[in-house]
């Protein structure tokens, strides 16, 4: 009944019900907290205002530390109290919680250090709170269990562009190619981090790239091209 009137939109009529199930405790304790956090995600994607989605987030960090008692082995739990710790710290500016959200998360890891989707939300944290170093690190590692989970690459991304590690972003950029062949920036881009790292050669080829992918760029790529000594 409580996601019935969540889908409807009412989510007050939606949280009201569930936070009288859940005071009410039984053996399903487990499912029904998780359930409950679950109708708050999904409340806190609509239009409300700051200071109703903080509280709302609050609520859900609570109840799951309620859970890491009834199931400290469950990931799950964890992994969430990471992600709505993460929504604190964008919602409210909250850096000073990055020690609790890699606590979570390192929790998280530890029962399921081949899950990806840990990882990517650590990294997302990371990148938050300005740990651009360990995003790169935990990016890396994500992608090193199946390169072709694609969520991760675009973190990469944006952790080795924060700390200006060129010779990283190639395979980034090379990958991004893989995914959007048409894209002429990710060519760009690469030709220029290609140039940085010394490897003239390759940074003319995917120069030459852009220039076939978008020949209105002609002018600015015969410019790069000339630099290229």
């Amino acid at each position: 009944m409580a996601v019935y009137w969540q889908e409807q939109g009412n989510c007050e009529k939606a949280l009201s019900i569930m936070e009288n199930i859940v005071s009410s405790h039984s053996f399903l304790d487990g499912y029904l907290r998780l359930e409950y956090t679950d109708i708050i995600g999904e409340c806190i994607k609509e239009e409300i205002e700051t200071d109703k989605k903080i509280e709302l987030i609050n609520k859900v960090i609570q109840t799951l530390k309620e859970n890491t008692v009834i199931q400290p082995s469950y990931t799950r739990n964890w992994l969430f109290l990471g992600i709505y710790t993460n929504y604190l710290i964008e919602a409210n500016n909250q850096t000073e919680l990055k020690e609790e959200a890699n606590y979570y998360f390192e929790k998280a890891h530890s029962l399921s250090p081949k899950r990806q989707e840990i990882l990517k939300a650590w990294t997302k944290s990371l990148l938050l709170t300005g740990e651009y170093q360990m995003a790169g690190e935990k990016a890396q590692e994500c992608i090193n269990i199946n390169n072709d989970y694609e969520e991760c690459w675009p973190l990469a991304l944006s952790a080795y562009t924060k700390t200006g590690n060129h010779l990283k972003l190639i395979p980034v950029y090379q990958k991004l190619i893989e995914l959007e062949p048409e894209n002429f920036q990710y060519y760009a881009s690469m030709a220029f981090c290609y140039k940085m790292t010394g490897d003239y050669e390759k940074a003319r080829e995917a120069a030459y790239k852009v220039m076939e992918l978008s020949p209105e760029s002609k002018a600015s790529i015969e410019e790069f091209l000339r630099t290229l000594k």
